[in-house]
């Protein structure tokens, strides 16, 4: 059975292999694998960045690089055009392909914030950026974020007329000494709406959760998400200091309760990883899992 299973996974791999091969019209001669050249670089910032012009070209055996600057701000960035190996499942092919990066969305980026003269950046993102996040930003609580937030959008709106960030997120910091440094939420630059990273974690935890009861976070039957409240992690039952793989929080530190409906009880699990040897009622070890009561109480 495990020597089928083998057959197939390699017959699987070998068909997208000659998928890829058939698409991209690659070679196993590295040699015939054309890189791009000045016309076609130019075509493609044109299409996905703006206008721009070659400044610079740097060239060795298997890649080229274009120094290019944008024509509306400015600004420089570079596109670098390799000769790629395809690998597949950690298995390289022999075979090669024409592959491209491109460094525009990172310095645009930086661009745009030099322009908005800030002082309380805390770190710009970037490429790439699965998370979306545009910039982050420090602020004593949601309140003060709020008030200054909306001239900060406007103005990034007003320079990014491409609107290439207008779906990404401005995230907030604490510097508040209580919760310095602690994530407080999200502002979204198209719509201007906030999100606090309580909210935001609700769909996460609840995956958590499912993790937990149901044996995957995939299977969310029998869950209802009630709703969280912060407490002090003194005051979370059943947790003990010394189980946190954090052992820099303190008990007066504070934490997050999520709370759900399962099957007709209420439990709660907090976004806090702790390490448990079967003790108190737990019939397992617990390790690099979320802490929740539902262990002591099912």
């Amino acid at each position: 059975m495990k020597n089928k299973k083998r057959i197939v996974k390699i017959f699987s791999i070998f068909i997208m292999l000659m998928a890829i091969i058939t698409i991209t019209g690659c070679t196993s001669d590295k040699s015939k694998v054309k890189l791009l050249n000045q016309k076609e670089i130019l075509k493609h910032a044109k299409k996905y960045y703006g206008k721009a012009i070659v400044k610079e070209e740097n060239r060795t055996d298997d890649s080229v690089t274009y120094t290019l600057e944008d024509k509306e701000y400015g600004f420089a960035y570079t596109c670098t055009s390799y000769k790629d190996e395809i690998c597949i499942a950690a298995s390289c092919s022999g075979y090669y392909v024409s592959s491209l990066t491109c460094n525009f969305e990172e310095n645009y980026g930086k661009y745009i914030i030099q322009n908005l003269n800030l002082n309380n950046i805390v770190k710009i993102y970037s490429s790439p950026n699965l998370d979306k996040i545009f910039l982050s930003l420090h602020y004593p609580d949601e309140d003060s974020a709020k008030n200054d937030i909306k001239k900060i959008i406007d103005q990034i709106k007003s320079i990014d007329k491409r609107k290439f960030f207008i779906d990404y997120n401005i995230k907030i910091y604490n510097t508040n000494q209580q919760e310095i440094g602690k994530e407080i939420g999200l502002f979204n630059i198209k719509t201007g709406k906030y999100t606090n990273v309580y909210d935001r974690d609700i769909e996460q935890m609840t995956f958590e959760f499912a993790g937990v009861v149901n044996g995957t976070a995939n299977d969310k039957s029998g869950i209802k998400f009630l709703y969280y409240k912060k407490v002090q992690y003194k005051d979370v039952e059943g947790l003990k200091m010394e189980w946190l793989n954090d052992k820099s929080i303190k008990e007066d530190d504070w934490t997050v309760e999520y709370y759900f409906d399962y099957r007709g009880k209420t439990y709660f699990i907090i976004p806090d990883i702790v390490f448990i040897v079967d003790e108190d009622g737990v019939d397992r070890n617990y390790y690099s899992e979320k802490y929740t009561n539902y262990w002591f109480n099912k």
